[in-house]
């Protein structure tokens, strides 16, 4: 609607121009003289005004959508607050002491001290593996296998549940970040940025239970090759007897079919 009333104006002002334009000049009378030329350029010059003014009407109507937009996409939450999560605290491991023996495992799967906390618990194994019979030497190769595994449980736990604290602060600052209610903390930097922090922490935290699952399919692990070395000393066992049976059996008979018929009654 503007630009047409501009227009209209513009081409008013041309013919108005035009029209006040002395006629003398006529047969050698006066000293002006129309000029066709001069004119045709003034209206061209006129239209490449208007062309502008049509760019001009044009650009600033689309900055005007773009700063709506912009506008829109400040606008923030009402009430962020409402958006509060209640956390589930981390729970540590305990137990009593009454035999004097698990305060220490129970710091060691509570704290850095991991593995440290395991000896001390669990009864002493003898050095002497050498002294043992086959079947004995593998429930002997068991225990230390189970031993390097739950120290390695001790140690990832005690890791997680020491640092989970840190964690858990550093996810309530990044949370009273993002829900605050000061402008000056939700700029495009500042959002992407915590963006980028999150991320962070769920990849720690999926590495961290990683570690755990790493623990467990250890003791997976640990748990059948015990189950197969017990399977195994059946087998060998029931070979064993299958392969000594006729000699047994034979060392049992013997002279016993001579004893049976050299036997007469008194």
């Amino acid at each position: 609607m503007k630009r047409k009333v501009l227009k209209r104006i513009a081409v008013f002002a041309a013919a108005l121009t035009l029209l006040s334009l002395p006629a003398l000049g006529i047969f050698g009378l006066g000293d002006i003289v129309f000029d066709p030329t001069a004119c045709a350029s003034l209206v061209e010059q006129l239209s490449e005004m208007t062309s502008q003014f049509d760019q001009l009407v044009q650009t600033y109507n689309q900055i005007t959508s773009q700063l709506r937009q912009m506008e829109f996409n400040a606008r923030r939450l009402a009430s962020p607050q409402r958006f509060l999560t209640v956390f589930t605290r981390w729970r540590h491991s305990s137990a009593p002491n009454n035999s004097g023996l698990t305060a220490q495992w129970v710091q060691g799967i509570n704290t850095v001290l991991g593995s440290g906390g395991y000896g001390p618990a669990i009864l002493g194994l003898t050095s002497q593996a050498r002294l043992l019979g086959t079947p004995s030497l593998y429930d002997y190769a068991n225990i230390e296998i189970a031993d390097g595994a739950t120290g390695h449980t001790m140690d990832v736990l005690g890791n997680v549940r020491s640092n989970a604290d840190s964690v858990q602060n550093t996810i309530n600052s990044l949370e009273a970040d993002t829900l605050s209610d000061v402008d000056d903390g939700h700029s495009e930097v500042k959002v992407l940025d915590r963006v980028a922090a999150a991320n962070i922490i769920a990849l720690r935290n999926q590495q961290d239970a990683n570690k755990l699952l790493v623990t467990l399919a250890e003791q997976r692990a640990l748990e059948t090759k015990r189950t197969r070395d017990s399977e195994a000393q059946a087998l060998n066992e029931q070979v064993s007897f299958i392969q000594n049976v006729p000699a047994v059996m034979a060392e049992q008979t013997r002279g016993l079919t001579s004893a049976m018929t050299s036997y007469s009654l008194p």
